[in-house]
């Protein structure tokens, strides 16, 4: 499994998310924590192969927030994103 390096960032819109889970894992989560460690959004990640999420600004105030991807309970990698104000 991998997690890649949302794009664009730093955002004001919208951003993507990519990642890849091998088809022998299907039991993934992504999810997004603010710096103090609070889990704001997850996204249940189902589905073998390459996909993506996309995440609003709107949902989310201005700040930066780490997400990460779990798959069977372990911790593949976890990234940082920005997002900024208009």
């Amino acid at each position: 499994p991998s997690l890649a390096q949302n794009v664009p960032n730093p955002f004001t819109q919208n951003t993507v998310i990519s990642y890849y889970l091998p088809a022998s894992m299907p039991n993934a989560v992504i999810t997004i924590r603010s710096l103090s460690g609070i889990t704001l959004q997850s996204f249940n990640i189902t589905s073998a192969g390459h996909g993506q999420i996309t995440v609003g600004q709107g949902t989310l105030a201005p700040a930066t927030y780490e997400y990460d991807m779990i798959v069977n309970g372990k911790l593949i990698d976890s990234k940082k994103m920005v997002i900024v104000g208009e």
